[in-house]
């Protein structure tokens, strides 16, 4: 032995390449150079083929992944595993926000490329879809009948097959000057009762019931004429209660609670209003609440729509809003009183986002004028209404939305802003948008006017992005997925929520729909459809 240490070269071998095997001893003859003889010195560097001094980096990468390939494919299969994982849960997630919208207000069944003609029905049913509801996938509406009676009709929102009619008389009809049977107003709305407590404990389900009226038109001379309700099993047709309430009564539905305000104590000159809740499948009453006498002289057809002879009633959220001549009651959801606000002439009231009272009017100019009221008397002066929303989903709560156009020397000048619902400070305003039409949805306002479609974050402001239309447009939609525009003709144009750019474009003319026939939305049915010209309709989907 030499005593001098030798420099050794350590050769990393799989441990599926036994140097036993013949296969592998064939790779080694292959791939490594023959050996030289012993001389107790380090062997010299072989060069790489062609000349140089650096090995050959094809080869050091093949036996790189030749070595290490019981690592790498576990790897990138994981990672592409990760990504199909990551993109079936974003995908997942999207339907599922799909589905919670399909129960928000105003948002339309989904909406594709292929739309078309999902079911038609003749001009009995056309009166169904435009005045009724989808209740417990049945739309349910009511068609007037010859002799005084109105048929509520239920169909099959998939395919328009009926399910059940049910004929209801109304009362003795108003006489015609020309004999002929008298027309009639009918509309028809959800009033799910509400959920009771069983004998248990336990909460029952609340019934799908549906709610449909009917009213004759009035004359110029006497009262109004009665109105009709009747509460109905959306499921079967069956008749749970009748109500007739005189035409000057004023109602509204909140939360399953069908709410009256009714004329009642009347003396000369003077009457007080009460406020009912009853279960509209039993008529049992929930709450009554009565305003203090007022002065309010009987007038049969009052020319001044803020005459004390009638009464609005309102109800959003957990809050109820009785007005009658100059005042203003703001109630609880459970019917406690919470303050009384003076109503000026000329001006209305409404609920509107966050619980807040606004009234509005327009000026003598024509410039609209709010004034969205504090909960300690005082008031905050808008120079704007507010904004109607198609759709709006609840997000971006405490807002509360306000839109105006003044045309003014310069031009028309349009702005949306956004105020406090509790303090009235404005929280941000953008001028130069105009919102002929607008919803709400994920913390974005969406709106559309004659400066073309445009996104606005709800929270801050911020304009997002703007989309040039070339033309004007009164109303745009929403399925979740897509802004939807329509017309003209029997057109639709989708656009995508994040950049505004335009997705498609579906043209229904020709053996679907004659040229044309505009489309329209339904409000209380989800989805569009189209009124032929022999008076039958078409539903898409």
């Amino acid at each position: 032995m030499s005593g001098r240490m030798q420099d050794v070269h350590l050769v990393e071998v799989d441990e599926h390449d036994d140097p036993a095997t013949p296969a592998a001893r064939s790779r080694t003859r292959r791939d490594e150079p023959p050996a030289e003889p012993s001389t107790g010195a380090a062997p010299a560097p072989v060069p790489p083929p062609g000349g140089g001094d650096r090995p050959d980096a094809a080869a050091a990468a093949r036996g790189w992944v030749r070595r290490h390939l019981r690592l790498v494919v576990p790897a990138v299969l994981g990672a592409a595993a990760l990504l199909v994982g990551a993109q079936a849960l974003l995908d997942a997630r999207e339907r599922a926000r799909v589905e919670a919208l399909a129960d928000v207000r105003g948002v339309l069944r989904p909406v594709d490329p292929d739309l078309g003609v999902r079911w038609a029905a003749g001009a009995e049913d056309a009166r169904v879809v435009e005045s009724g509801v989808l209740v417990d996938g049945l739309v349910v509406g009511a068609a007037p009948l010859p002799s005084a009676q109105v048929q509520v009709r239920a169909l099959d929102e998939r395919t328009g097959a009926l399910r059940w009619t049910r004929e209801l008389d109304l009362p003795t009809p108003l006489m015609t000057p020309d004999a002929a049977d008298p027309a009639t107003w009918t509309v028809c709305t959800t009033a799910g009762a509400p959920a009771r407590a069983g004998a248990d404990g336990s909460t029952a389900d609340a019934r799908p019931v549906v709610g449909c009226l009917a009213q004759q038109p009035g004359s110029d001379i006497g009262p109004p004429p009665d109105v009709s309700l009747w509460f109905l099993d959306a499921r079967d047709g069956t008749l749970l209660s009748t109500q007739r309430l005189p035409g000057d009564a004023a109602f509204t539905v909140l939360d399953g609670r069908f709410l009256t305000a009714i004329r009642v104590e009347e003396q000369v000159d003077s009457a007080r209003w009460r406020v009912m809740a009853t279960d509209p499948a039993t008529r049992d009453v929930l709450w009554t609440w009565t305003t203090p006498r007022l002065a309010a002289p009987r007038v049969t057809q009052p020319t001044d729509v803020w005459s004390s002879s009638f009464a609005s009633l309102d109800a959003r959220g957990d809050r109820v809003l009785l007005a009658v001549g100059t005042s203003s009651w703001l109630l609880d959801g459970d019917g406690t009183f919470l303050r009384r606000d003076r109503l000026e002439p000329g001006w209305w009231p409404e609920l509107a986002r966050g619980g807040a009272v606004v009234h509005s009017t327009w000026s003598e100019d024509g410039r609209p004028q709010a004034r969205l009221l504090r909960s300690d008397g005082t008031s905050a002066t808008v120079d704007a209404t507010p904004m109607w929303l198609r759709v709006d989903d609840g997000s971006v709560p405490g807002s509360v939305l306000f839109a105006t156009r003044d045309v003014g020397p310069s031009g028309v000048v349009a702005s949306v802003s956004a105020r406090d619902a509790s303090t009235g400070d404005l929280r941000w305003r953008v001028t130069g948008v105009e919102a002929t039409s607008a919803l709400l949805l994920d913390d974005r306002l969406y709106v559309v006017g004659a400066d073309g479609l445009a996104a606005i974050d709800a929270r801050t402001g911020a304009v997002l992005w703007t989309t040039a239309l070339g033309r004007t447009v009164d109303e745009v939609s929403t399925d979740g997925r897509w802004l939807l525009l329509r017309g003209p003709g029997p057109v639709v144009e989708a656009y995508a929520t994040g950049d505004g750019g335009r997705a498609w474009r579906a043209d229904l003319t020709g053996e679907v729909l004659e040229a044309g026939t505009n489309l329209r939305v339904g409000w209380q049915v989800p989805r569009m459809y189209a009124l032929r010209t022999d008076g039958s309709v078409a539903v898409l989907g």
